[in-house]
């Protein structure tokens, strides 16, 4: 009886060292952990978007047809810096959906940056033309100071269109918005804007 017992003592520590993962499975765990943290912390790309936290005024011109505009942008971080919330007003027009009366232009975007994609990324709606939420990725050119984000759009036909959008960092109180899009081949520009910080 006391053979049968230590076969059986014997018999379940191989088993339970056979369950036991090896040091090396453990490491790569505890290391792909670590590395999944440091996705989810907020870092130099963050402290970028956060120098256009604020209010701003802005002038802005669409090209062919020549069309100018005004408005006022608002931008606040959220969740401790980890996205950021932009919502502008501006000039009141009249949208296509209106049946002729002019209504206050109105857009709000979330920005961020996907560590994972290691990308700049946002989202925007509008209530001018759009109903769906436009995407779009981008990356930073430090020689240039400027975020260039691209996106592509479909119509009700199914014609795609690439667009950019292009953000470029003048100083601490003033930034410009430009606008692109591709015909026939070409990168034509369609929109710029000239943000300056309103006075607190």
């Amino acid at each position: 009886m006391k053979n049968l017992a230590f076969c059986v003592v014997l018999l379940a520590g191989a088993f339970a060292t056979a369950l036991r993962p090896p040091a090396k499975t453990v490491f790569q765990a505890s290391s792909a952990r670590d590395e999944a943290v440091e996705l989810t912390k907020t870092g130099e790309n963050h402290k970028l978007l956060a120098q256009l936290v604020g209010t701003w005024t802005f002038r802005g011109k669409h090209f062919a047809p020549d069309v100018e505009f005004r408005g006022r942008l608002v931008r606040r971080p959220i969740w401790e810096g980890r996205y950021f919330l932009a919502e502008t007003t501006g000039d009141k027009l009249v949208m296509p959906w209106s049946n002729g009366r002019e209504v206050a232009y109105q857009d709000m975007t979330v920005e961020a940056y996907d560590n994972a994609k290691k990308k700049f990324v946002s989202a925007m709606v509008d209530n001018h033309f759009d109903t769906g939420i436009l995407l779009f990725e981008g990356s930073y050119d430090p020689a240039t100071r400027t975020i260039s984000y691209t996106n592509e759009t479909e119509d009700s036909a199914g014609m795609k269109q690439k667009n950019w959008k292009l953000i470029r960092f003048v100083d601490k109180n003033h930034y410009i918005e430009e606008g692109y899009v591709e015909e026939k081949g070409s990168k034509t520009k369609v929109t710029e804007l000239n943000y300056t910080r309103a006075s607190e």
